[in-house]
């Protein structure tokens, strides 16, 4: 490895603009709905990391000052149709900010496409149309 790689690495081996771990992700979530009762209609689109500022990776460079580890959550109200965005101190377990975002529509889950998918296929008028053009298997 090399010295300049060794030396932006903390004790841990985990840069600050490092992916958030499997286990930060979980974190992140158990810290959320522990701070925000949330029911079954809320979909998760997206926790990753909050990068730090460019100051903070400066000050980490030059003094090994480890930036906080943020995570950024974006979720859907799936019976409201709202959107919402949290931010999590994931080291100090902490909830920092939780907004809805007006007119924002997240990307779509593998959930919904997979329903979109079978809405589609079991649409008797696809089926016909498909078997014309001599797809026999559809799945």
């Amino acid at each position: 490895m090399s010295k300049e790689i060794q030396k932006s690495q903390d004790d841990s081996g985990i840069h600050p603009v490092d992916p958030l771990t499997e286990q930060e992700i979980l974190e992140t979530k158990n810290i959320f709905e522990n701070k925000k009762d949330i029911g079954q209609e809320f979909r998760y689109t997206k926790i990753v990391l909050d990068e730090p500022s460019k100051e903070e990776i400066e000050r980490y460079e030059e003094e090994g000052t480890e930036p906080q580890r943020r995570a950024f959550i974006r979720l859907r109200d799936t019976e409201e149709k709202s959107t919402y965005e949290a931010e999590i101190a994931v080291d100090e377990r902490e909830l920092l900010n939780y907004d809805h975002i007006e007119g924002l529509q997240p990307s779509i889950t593998l959930a919904e496409f997979e329903h979109c998918e079978d809405t589609v296929k079991s649409h008797e008028d696809w089926q016909e149309s498909v078997k014309k053009r001599g797809v026999e298997n559809l799945d």
